[in-house]
């Protein structure tokens, strides 16, 4: 169910890094976060393992860039329009 969630997640939003904070579903926030926790520490199963790494699963997250990330392609596509705005 929790994967399916994510899969989802990742079509509406072109990532997996969903936020742990101030997030509307927390039971799958904190389901994401447990498969990281679980990738560590070398205790998730192969087979759970392959299918996060098919949908672009991010496995170790740098709190600065991931957010950078997540807002990068918003801010490009704005400044394109703007760009042709002025063209």
């Amino acid at each position: 169910k929790q994967y399916i969630k994510l899969h989802r997640f990742r079509q509406e939003n072109g990532h997996c890094l969903v936020p742990l904070k101030n997030f509307h579903d927390q039971p799958f926030s904190r389901w994401v976060s447990t498969q990281r926790r679980l990738h560590q520490k070398r205790e998730l199963p192969e087979d759970r393992r392959e299918l996060l790494d098919e949908i672009g699963f991010v496995w170790k997250i740098d709190h600065y860039d991931a957010s950078a990330s997540m807002f990068q392609g918003g801010w490009e596509a704005n400044f394109e329009e703007l760009v042709a705005f002025y063209k």
